[in-house]
């Protein structure tokens, strides 16, 4: 069996805030975030999604439930999702 061939072998690295995720064959594993957090991409956003490039934005608020997920979570859309400057509409 090759190193490729390998169930859960890591595909991507991603580091933020001294904290990594990483993308593998099985799934993805993410870091913890922490109240007021915010980032770019991954663990609430993909990455180069739907379009090559795309940066999504994300910031978590204060409040949590008794799991320890956050009701609050924001997400800002990527620059191919704004209206364009010159009026037009966007078309997918």
């Amino acid at each position: 069996m090759s190193a490729k061939e390998k169930v859960g072998e890591s595909l991507a690295l991603i580091v933020y805030n001294g904290s990594a995720s990483t993308i593998n064959e099985t799934g993805l594993r993410l870091y913890p975030v922490s109240e007021y957090d915010s980032g770019e991409g991954l663990p609430y956003i993909p990455m180069d999604w739907p379009n090559v490039g795309d940066k999504w934005g994300w910031r978590t608020g204060k409040r949590a439930t008794n799991l320890g997920t956050f009701k609050d979570r924001y997400l800002y859309l990527s620059d191919s999702f704004h209206a364009p400057k010159n009026g037009k509409k966007n078309v997918f």
